[in-house]
C-alpha cells in the first residue's frame, strides 16, 4: 500500500527565507562518523531472555545460556554480549523480534546561520541476525545572529505504522510551529560547530545542560537577551540566571530594577515571587530604583503585602468608577471569566493519573481562587495567570488532596512553574512536572481541538 500525504507549501516571502531556502539545498549529509555514533549510542542496546534461560544478544545475534537461576536477576544485573561486547538491557520475554527509534541532533554552521539538524533513527531487531539501522533527517533549523529562526521540515503526521511520522520532502514551515512541531532532539552529537555570534553570547555545554530546553530555543533566548552574559557572570545570581530561560522579557522590562540589586548586593532568592511583586510595585506607581521596595528582607512577607496593596487598590479604584465604567468592568470581568472556562472546557477528559497522584485543569474560575488561598498562591489574585490564553493552570492532588499548582504554556509546550504550599515545591513535583512533559502531545490535541 502506498500512502500520499498531500501538503501546500509554504512560499518563501521574506529577504530571510530565500536565503534559507537557497542554502538548504546545499546541506550535505550526515557522515559516516556521526551514523556510527548514532547506532552506539541513541538506542538501547536490547537482549532478549527466554524461559530456557537461553540470552540473545540483538545486536549482533550471539545467543548463550545463562548462570543465573532467576529471571530478573538477569534483568536488574549488568550482563554484556560476550560476542560484541555491549552492555544489554536484558528484557524476559517469548518475542524473536524488537523495534526501536530515537533521536538525535547534529549542531553545525550553514553560511551565516547556526544550524540545527534532527534525525530520528530507527532499528529492526531479529533473533540470531545482527541488528539493521536506518535513518532519516526530519527538520533543520536555521538562526541568525539576532535570533530569528526559520524551519526546513518534513510533514509531520500520523499513521497506522511506526514510521508514518515524518513524510515528504523538507520544505519550510512556519517558525512559530517549532515548539509544538519542532522540538525533538534526543542526544546532540557531542562534536558542535557553533558560530562565534553564540559563543559569545555565552551559550556552552554547561548552560545547555542545565536548563530544560532544547538548543534550538536555548540560542535563541541568548541571542534575544541581551543581559544574559551579565547575570551570569555575577556571584549568587544563579536563579536569575536560570529565571532568563523561562521569562526573558520580563528580566528585560525590569533591567533598571535589576541593576539596583546588583549595586546593592542583593540576591533575589525566588525569581518569580519577585517579580510578581515588582509587578505590583509597578501597578501602584512606586519608585522601581528605590532600594528600599526592591530589596526587602522578607521577600515572602514584602510580596504578600504589596500584592494585598494592589487588590486594595483595584477594589479602590473599581469603587471610584461611574456607573457606566462600572457596568463595562463587569462585562469584561465576566467575559474573561466565561473565556477561561471555555478555554478550560477543551481540556474537560484530560486527566494524568500516576498512583495516588491525579492531576487535572482547573476547569472553573472559583477552582483558580480556591487554589490561591489554600495553597498561598497569587495564581487568582494577579488575574494575568487566568486570563493569558496561553496559560494551561493545573491542579495537583495527592490521595484528592491538592498539593501544587502548575503554569504550563500552551503556546511553547513547557512548564512556566509548578509551586505547592507557599510557593515552594511539594515533595511529588519532579514526578509532576515528569508526568506533564510525558503528556506534552497529548495535551497539545486538546488544545488544538
Amino acid at each position: 500500500m502506498q500512502l500520499w500525504i498531500y501538503s501546500q507549501q509554504m512560499r518563501a516571502r521574506t529577504k530571510n527565507q530565500k536565503v534559507v531556502v537557497a542554502l538548504d539545498g546545499k546541506i550535505k549529509k550526515i557522515g559516516k562518523r556521526i551514523v556510527n555514533w548514532a547506532e552506539k549510542s541513541v538506542l538501547h542496546k536490547i537482549g532478549h531472555r527466554y524461559k530456557s534461560g537461553v540470552l540473545n544478544c540483538l545486536e549482533c545475534g550471539h545467543r548463550w545460556k545463562s548462570t543465573a537461576k532467576l529471571a530478573w536477576h538477569d534483568e536488574v544485573a549488568e550482563c554484556k554480549c560476550p560476542n560484541c561486547k555491549n552492555e544489554l538491557k536484558i528484557v524476559s520475554t517469548n518475542k524473536r523480534t524488537d523495534t526501536q527509534e530515537g533521536y538525535f541532533t547534529v549542531i553545525e554552521k550553514a553560511g551565516e546561520y547556526q544550524l540545527i539538524r534532527t534525525f530520528i533513527l530507527r532499528t529492526v531487531l531479529k533473533c540470531q541476525s545482527s541488528a539493521e539501522y536506518y535513518h532519516s533527517e526530519c527538520f533543520r533549523i536555521y538562526i541568525r545572529k539576532d535570533g530569528k529562526r526559520e524551519v526546513m521540515a518534513k510533514l509531520r503526521g500520523g499513521g497506522f505504522y511506526y514510521w508514518a511520522y515524518w513524510q515528504g520532502a523538507m520544505d519550510l514551515r512556519q517558525p512559530s510551529t517549532i515548539e509544538s512541531k519542532y522540538s525533538e532532539e534526543g542526544l546532540i552529537y557531542p562534536n558542535w560547530d557553533l558560530q562565534p555570534f553564540v559563543v559569545e553570547k555565552g551559550f556552552n555545554a554547561y548552560s545547555y545542560e542545565e536548563n530544560k530546553y532544547t538548543a534550538s530555543r536555548l540560542m535563541k533566548i541568548f541571542l534575544n537577551c541581551p543581559h544574559m552574559e551579565t547575570i551570569e557572570n555575577r556571584p549568587g545570581y544563579h536563579r536569575l540566571y536560570k529565571y532568563c530561560f523561562e521569562e526573558p522579557e520580563q528580566v528585560h522590562k525590569y533591567w533598571s530594577t535589576i541593576k539596583i540589586c546588583f549595586r546593592n548586593n542583593y540576591t533575589i532568592p525566588v525569581p518569580r515571587t519577585y517579580f510578581d511583586m515588582i509587578d505590583a510595585l509597578s501597578f501602584l506607581k512606586k519608585d522601581l530604583r528605590n532600594s528600599a521596595y526592591v530589596c526587602p528582607d522578607e521577600l515572602r512577607e514584602k510580596h504578600d503585602y504589596w500584592i494585598n496593596q494592589k487588590r486594595i487598590a483595584q477594589r479602590k479604584r473599581d469603587a471610584e468608577l461611574s456607573a457606566a465604567a462600572k457596568l463595562r468592568k463587569l462585562i469584561a470581568d465576566k467575559k474573561a471569566i466565561a473565556d477561561y472556562e471555555e478555554r478550560m472546557s477543551r481540556f474537560a477528559n484530560l486527566e494524568l493519573v500516576t498512583g495516588s497522584l491525579k492531576i487535572i485543569p482547573l476547569f472553573k474560575i472559583d477552582d483558580v481562587q480556591y487554589a490561591g488561598e489554600k495553597l498561598h498562591h497569587c495564581i487568582f489574585k494577579t488575574d494575568t495567570y487566568w486570563k493569558n490564553a496561553s496559560n494551561l493552570l493545573l491542579g495537583s492532588y495527592f490521595n484528592d488532596e491538592l498539593i501544587e499548582t502548575t503554569q504550563y504554556c500552551l503556546k511553547d509546550s513547557e512548564v512556566l512553574h509548578s509551586y505547592g504550599l507557599q510557593n515552594q515545591h511539594s515533595k511529588h513535583h519532579k514526578k509532576i512536572v515528569k508526568a506533564i512533559k510525558t503528556n506534552k502531545e497529548n495535551i497539545l490535541k486538546y488544545a488544538t481541538t
